[in-house]
């Protein structure tokens, strides 16, 4: 049987959007990320019967809490916009480790709003905020693209020194690769043994 991989924190992004954008953009990183918790709580009460306890299930309530060093974006002032205005926003939790067939990646998507926004501000430190976003209704998992520009934003590939261009995209350089290149470099243009 197989072991179950685990989840590199690392590989869980948060993107944001405001709600009214849906139509016109395109949801965005939210840009140096430090932290990205997700929390669901279900309250629930009881009630005394000569026969023993009956229990009864509140509604979900759910809160993501996001910490990014601040920066000049507009996610990061849409982030502010949110709970300034009390505008809905969207926010995705995606999992760059779960990927389908289809080359899609397992996520969360939630709508509600920016509930808090402290931002920190030591001398000597990066400036960084702390936000919680409270969620309306329930949260939903399914899969999802990302875009060229999320995944450039997450790495890049090796250049070479000359001009980038349309029809040399990576400037005249070209990535090692282990399984072709190990040992290459000698006079010969072949691994040495």
């Amino acid at each position: 049987m197989a072991q179950p991989q685990k989840i590199n924190g690392s590989n869980v992004l948060g993107l944001f959007r405001l709600q009214k954008n849906a139509a016109t953009e395109k949801a965005a990183i939210i840009n140096y990320q430090t932290s990205l918790d997700f929390e669901f709580k279900r309250d629930g009460d009881s009630t005394s019967t000569k026969t023993g306890s009956l229990s009864t299930n509140g509604s979900l309530e759910t809160t993501i809490k996001f910490s990014f060093v601040d920066n000049i974006s507009k996610v990061s002032d849409d982030i502010r916009t949110s709970i300034v205005n009390a505008e809905p926003a969207e926010l995705w939790q995606v999992q760059l480790d779960r990927k389908n067939s289809e080359g899609k990646y397992f996520g969360c998507y939630v709508r509600g709003t920016v509930s808090s926004d402290s931002a920190k501000n030591d001398d000597g430190d990066n400036s960084t905020r702390e936000c919680e976003f409270k969620c309306d209704g329930t949260p939903q998992y399914g899969w999802t693209d990302l875009d060229a520009n999320i995944k450039e934003a997450l790495s890049y590939a090796y250049q070479g020194i000359g001009v980038v261009s349309d029809s040399d995209k990576q400037g005249g350089g070209k990535a090692y690769n282990e399984a072709t290149d190990r040992g290459v470099g000698s006079a010969t243009g072949k691994a040495a043994e």
